[in-house]
């Protein structure tokens, strides 16, 4: 249903983590190199029983440039001839290859000749005193093409007559192409190949926009690897190539060759499979006779397509389904219609396809083969159908409802989404086109939505609310935050693995590179210099702690483009109910939206929005010290609500204007909003600039807040929660004179609800030293205040400042106050050279900068300091510290890092994360986090080593928790028969509840030991080994998908150590026949409360194989079970199977179990495993 191998250079694949039953495994011929040919039968339906291997080989034709003999000419046959031209050259030539051979020279065209086993070509004589340089092309019927240089020289002798003397064969180049006389049908085009040293080749397409162009400048033969989109149908391919002179100095020119093919934009992989199977159970006691107490029935299928479709769509699709598991429940009860569907499109969050599983993988197999999981999440069912920027998908989705301020929706989940563009492509460009984007999605959520605001700090480490989080689903958005009306100006979506890495287990995430607390800005009158702030709202999914109830999420968001306007609707809802039938689904949460916005350009540019929610989807939370401590989960009454946004702007020239308003209420929520927090705000900013050197600017901003909950704000934060009113205006002027520039603004500003004003004028004036240098000299004073302020009595204060600017940056500034109190503020960043970069900041805030009104960020002093460094040989070294701190509270954030290749086979990283939070006013509630990790990797022709530990440890007064993993593998290749894998994972939690002993919580660890011998030269035999050990500790009772680090804390623990060994053979005796023999030994024990308990089992197999035919197969299995030292009696038994392909597409089979030995694993006995069976299945 979508899982497939990709063979290693030898051909040698492996496929784990099956599940017995009935498979068909198909060779895709489209993923074959150009020109390869299967030579078997491309599919083979087999049986696999549990822990046996099964042997499913296809044989395949391949290619090869290299097996051949160089191209000569064979002197003894070749001379000057008179053909029915005049005289001609004919060149006899000797290894031949391909089915063809051709003479090119411009439109010249000469065709070899076979006759009986000597090839020949006539070539003409010059008579124009130019010898031509021929192009002689060797075509293969598989694809193989061969290229050589070959030329006639002619040169008059003094006393007469002519010296004929030929030149080469040359070779130039050798290339695998789509064959001939066969259609291709794929998305993309690829030539391999190589050149001669010192060539020049040029290869374009008629039916693609892309051209492989490929100039050697070694003298060592080039390798030629050219992938081109096939956009239309391909008719020609056209090979430009320019040979390299000879020793003697002798340059053929260029040469164009037009080669015929037949390549389709279009590719088909399918395989398929549905059957209909019938028991019956022998040892069933009939009920009054009733036959049908011994019958059961089971019927299901599988199919997987991967293909290409006219037009540029890509389409993967798969499914997997069996009528015990869809229709009935695990108390044998047959489902409603609700729960048929929902187990149909249902997945497991949990699942991860790598976990090591002791019963059924072995850490050899002995290859490199690459396993692909093309199932979503775990889900039974996936499509994918993409075309260029639309897609329509069942799998994980990410909801992308995140283009507006209010109606944002950004979940990541498992279901139906699809992304769909129509219109022109120049709707954004001269208006005359229409362009319709639109997002949809529908889904049934098992896990829980978290949003989680954090205001920069100036460092790159950052702790999210919640651990566990689902891998892929964390969102991170960059907002900057205008320094005035404190509304985002530009929000920027950030890149994982490239903006910033995430730890999905520790919930955490590490920023590449540091933002800056605060940007420097343009008013005089702000705090020290001013500036933008940042802050991050991460949006994610974590696992639930219980299991939720059925809830659906759907939604869509359209947008149309018709040149400058454009207009947006949104609408989201989220269904919950009892129950998994849709009649009793009802409203949790719903979300309306829609946006209006034209773009004129500098004249104008509007913006509109609108939304409603109705009910909470998001568990808000806000932190302003990197996610040392988050306030409480936002919550309110009657979550009901309406948000507004506008804004225009105007230009003309270098005068611009703006008005913008924002209206939230306290019920109202989204991605991006919380509740509880009710905001009206309305302003205006006008900024102009003129001939004479002036400039001039003005702000005014009117704020109304209220605040309804707490969890809004920072752990102990002081931030009133009745009614705010501020209003906030400013002018400012400045002139340029020459190199210097002075201006001055003043400010005003009043808290109505309490009566409250105060005012304040700046001075500044900048001169520019240099073209990279400038400095600057300003005043702030306060003018007037009739409520006290933190000023400490401090009136007025004065700075320095200087910027450096030349491809870096370094800006900084010092003052002190009336009351010889210093502040300052520096920040820059430095690239030392190309691939060293330092970062440094400095703040010792002002006591003129408080605010009316305070919105809960610290605004303290602060330092950072750090630095990364990456070289081309893949090293990469940062370090960061910064420290901050805000009267009684200080916060300290430390990580470094390294990740060091020592030498090409060895490298190792290492990092370490430290944060703190500290309170004097707060006994024993010190926060303190440590995280590290160190892993190492090397690799060389017999070892492969991977390595990695992390552990993290959380102290909170004396509360302390810590956990500790790890996983790794390492590989030897003993031989190039024989290799030998050893690997583990795991991780252990440990907690102390305030009794300073650490003790250890729960454990998981796994690891397991293994050999394969896969001998290169024969492949009738193949060995497995291998030695397994499990450690599991955890309290019983917990509900399911419970992963809350203490849940049912007074359950007693129950640990369990589980030890399989066991060794498998794969032998072909002869021709169809082959054999498969097994044993394995499983032991577990079992501690609860004292007591303990021992399980174990001993498995033997025999399996025989027989593939007569494509048509016929037999498989025949006998078994034996044994429980040692008990009393348990032995099972024995066989399985047998006969199956026949009546038609192309119709298998019958049938058998018997003659055992009660379980079909999944190591266990002796289960009821219902023995029986008759008849199947029919449909095979593609």
């Amino acid at each position: 249903a979508g899982v497939y191998a990709i063979t290693d250079d030898d051909g040698k694949y492996h496929i784990a983590h099956l599940d017995p039953g009935r498979h068909s495994v198909k060779l895709n011929l489209t993923m074959l190199p150009m020109g390869s040919s299967a030579t078997t039968d491309r599919r083979r339906d087999v049986t696999l029983t549990p822990g046996v291997f099964t042997k499913v080989s296809f044989g395949v034709a391949v290619p090869d440039l290299t097996d051949r003999e160089p191209l000569t000419l064979d002197g003894k046959g070749s001379g000057v001839v008179l053909g029915k031209e005049g005289p001609v050259y004919r060149a006899q030539m000797r290894n031949v290859m391909g089915a063809e051979l051709v003479a090119r020279h411009g439109e010249h065209q000469r065709a070899a000749v076979l006759k009986g086993e000597v090839t020949y070509i006539d070539l003409p004589l010059a008579t124009d005193g130019e010898d031509p340089v021929w192009l002689l092309v060797e075509r293969a019927a598989d694809g193989r093409l061969w290229l050589s240089s070959f030329a006639v020289f002619t040169y008059q002798r003094e006393e007469g007559g002519t010296l004929v003397v030929p030149w080469g064969p040359r070779p130039i180049a050798q290339l695998l192409l789509p064959p001939e006389a066969r259609k291709v049908g794929t998305s993309k085009l690829r030539v391999i190949g190589s050149t001669q040293a010192r060539v020049a080749l040029r290869i374009h397409t008629s039916g693609s926009h892309e051209t492989c162009e490929q100039q050697s400048e070694s003298n060592d033969e080039e390798l030629i690897d050219c992938t081109v989109a096939v956009i239309d149908r391909i008719e020609t391919m056209r090979v430009q190539i320019d040979p390299a002179p000879d020793p003697h100095g002798i340059d053929a020119p260029p040469q164009i060759l037009d080669i015929e093919i037949d390549v389709e934009p279009t590719s088909h992989f399918f395989v398929g499979r549905g059957v209909v199977e019938l028991n019956f159970d022998p040892d069933d006691d009939f009920t009054e006779g009733r036959l049908g107490d011994a019958l059961d029935w089971n019927a299901g299928g599988a199919f997987f397509y991967k293909g290409a479709l006219k037009g540029g769509y890509q389409v993967s699709a798969g499914a997997d389904a069996q009528a015990r598991q869809v229709l009935r429940t695990k108390a044998g009860s047959i489902r409603s219609i609700g729960g048929i569907g929902a187990e149909l499109l249902a997945h497991d969050p949990r699942r991860v396809f790598r976990d090591l599983d002791p019963e059924t993988v072995y850490p050899a197999y002995g290859d490199a083969s690459l396993t692909v999981d093309e199932r979503e999440s775990g889900g039974r069912f996936f499509l994918r159908v993409e075309k260029d920027e639309s897609y329509v998908k069942w799998g994980g989705i990410n909801t992308a409802i995140d283009d507006a301020e209010v109606g944002r929706f950004v979940r990541s989940l498992y279901g139906l989404g699809a992304v769909l563009r129509f219109g022109d492509d120049n709707a954004d460009g001269d208006g005359s086109g229409f362009d319709l984007r639109a997002v949809l999605f529908a889904a049934q959520p098992d896990t829980i939505p978290a949003r989680d605001e954090l205001m920069v700090t100036g460092g790159t480490l950052y702790f999210l609310g919640h651990r566990d989080v689902v891998e892929g689903s964390i969102r991170v958005t960059l907002e900057v935050l205008d320094e005035i009306s404190g509304l985002p100006v530009r929000a920027v979506p950030l890149i994982e693995g490239s903006d910033y890495e995430a730890d999905y287990k520790g919930g955490r995430f590490v920023l590449d590179a540091a933002l800056p607390q605060r940007f420097f800005g343009t008013s005089l009158t702000a705090e020290s210099s001013g500036g933008h702030r940042g802050r991050l709202i991460v949006a994610y999914e974590y696992l639930a702690s219980e299991n939720l109830t059925a809830d659906w999420s759907t939604g869509a968001r359209v947008i149309g483009n018709m040149g400058p306007l454009s207009i947006g609707v949104t609408g989201v809802t989220e269904l919950t109910g009892l129950s998994d039938d849709a009649g009793e689904l009802r409203s949790r949460y719903w979300l309306v939206g829609g946006t209006a916005r034209v773009d004129l350009g500098d004249p104008m540019r509007l913006r509109l929005e609108f939304a409603h929610s109705d009910g909470g989807a998001f568990e808000s939370r806000r932190s302003v010290d990197g996610g040392l401590s988050y306030g409480e989960a936002a919550t309110t009454a009657g979550n009901l609500g309406n948000a507004a946004a506008v804004e225009l702007t105007t230009g003309v020239g270098d005068v611009k204007s703006g008005l913008y308003g924002r209206y939230v209420e306290a019920g109202f929520t989204d991605s991006r909003n919380a509740l509880g927090k009710r905001l009206v705000q309305g302003g205006m900013r006008v900024s102009g600039k003129f001939a004479t050197g002036t400039s001039l600017w003005g702000n005014y901003d009117h704020l109304e807040t209220r605040l309804f909950d707490t969890g809004l704000l920072a752990p102990g934060s002081a931030v009133r929660t009745g009614l705010q009113v501020r209003d906030l205006g400013l002018v400012g002027a400045s002139q340029r004179l020459g190199r210097f520039n002075v201006g001055v603004e003043g400010r005003y500003e009043s808290e109505v609800k309490r009566d409250a004003h105060r005012a304040l004028v700046g001075v500044e004036a900048r001169y520019q030293l240099t073209s990279i240098v400038e400095l600057s000299l300003r005043r702030r004073q306060l003018v007037s205040a009739d409520i006290a302020t933190e000023n400490g009595g401090a009136t007025g204060e004065s700075a320095v400042g200087v910027i450096f600017d030349d491809g870096w940056r370094l800006a900084a500034e010092a003052g002190i106050d009336d009351e010889l109190e210093a502040f300052g503020r520096a920040q820059g960043n430095v690239p030392v050279t190309e691939d060293t970069e330092l970062y440094a900041g400095y703040q010792i805030a002002s006591r003129l900068g408080v605010g009316l009104l305070d919105d809960g960020q610290a605004s303290g002093s602060s330092v950072i300091a750090g630095g990364r460094r990456s070289l081309d040989d893949g090293t990469l070294l940062y370090s960061e510290q910064n420290l901050r701190v805000d009267g009684s509270e200080r916060m300290l954030g430390r990580t470094v890092g390294a990740r060091v290749p020592l030498s090409k086979q060895l490298g190792v990283s290492i990092t370490y994360e430290r944060g703190v939070l500290d309170n004097e006013l707060v006994a024993d509630n010190t926060v303190l986090r440590d995280a590290a990790s160190v892993g190492g990797t090397y690799a060389n022709g017999r070892w492969s080593v991977r390595l990695l530990a992390d552990g993290r440890l959380d102290r909170r007064g004396n509360i302390r928790s810590a956990e500790l993993a790890g996983h790794g593998r390492v590989e030897f290749r003993a031989t190039d028969d024989l290799t030998l894998a050893l690997g583990g994972r795991g991780g252990s939690g440990f907690r102390d509840d305030g009794t300073g002993d650490l003790g250890a919580d729960r454990r998981a660890w796994e690891g397991a030991f293994g050999f394969a011998l896969r001998p290169q030269e024969r492949d009738d035999i193949n060995v497995f080994g291998r030695y397994a050990l499990v450690y599991e500790r955890d309290r019983v009772g917990k509900e399911s998908g419970d992963v809350s680090a203490n849940a049912n804390t007074d359950a007693p623990w129950l640990a369990s150590t589980s030890q399989v060994v066991a060794a498998a053979l794969v032998y072909d005796i002869w021709g169809p026949f082959g054999l498969s023999p097994k044993l394995a030994y499983r032991h577990t024990r079992i501690h609860m409360d004292g007591g303990q308990g021992t399980d174990q089992a001993l498995l033997a197999a025999l399996r025989g194989d027989i593939h007569v035919t494509e048509s016929w197969d037999a498989t025949l299995e006998g078994r034996v079970c044994a429980v040692p030292n008990s009393r348990v009696d032995s099972t024995a038994g066989a399985l047998v199977e006969v199956s026949l392909l009546v038609i192309d597409w119709l298998r019958m089979g049938a058998g018997f179990n003659f055992s009660s030995i379980s079909a999944q694993g190591v266990r002796c006995n289960e009821p219902g495993a023995r029986g008759l069976f008849i199947r029919a299945e449909a095979v593609y």
